[in-house]
């Protein structure tokens, strides 16, 4: 074969894998975790929880949210934007499972506010 047609089958191969990751990262989503279950999750774990939020603390930069259903859990988010949480707002929570001072929190990296 040619040097040019072995570029064309090279260059449509690594197009088509491109695709097809940006639509697996498009479609995939963590696996759910229940509120105040985040025990039994295994550290560094990417989950998401959906809840109503009990309290909210805004530190500046950081901020608290605590997700009330059977259990509080705890979330601490690093924010890049303002946030306007309240009591009783419906969110979803996505971020990763971390251990701190022997208890598990959510360290979010993105909040969804659902109602």
């Amino acid at each position: 074969m040619k040097e040019a047609t072995l570029l064309r089958i090279a260059l449509s191969f690594s197009l088509i894998g491109l695709v097809a990751l940006f639509i697996l990262t498009q479609t995939m989503r963590p696996e759910e975790a229940h509120a105040g279950n985040l025990s039994s999750v295994e550290e560094s774990r990417i989950v998401r929880i959906k809840g109503v939020v009990s309290g909210f603390r805004d530190y500046g930069k950081t901020a608290r949210i605590e997700i009330a259903r059977s259990e509080t859990t705890e979330v601490f988010l690093f924010k890049s934007r303002n946030l306007s949480l309240q009591k009783g707002d419906f969110v979803e929570i996505t971020g990763e499972v971390s251990d701190y001072n022997g208890r598990k929190e959510l360290i979010a990296s993105q909040v969804d506010i659902l109602g």
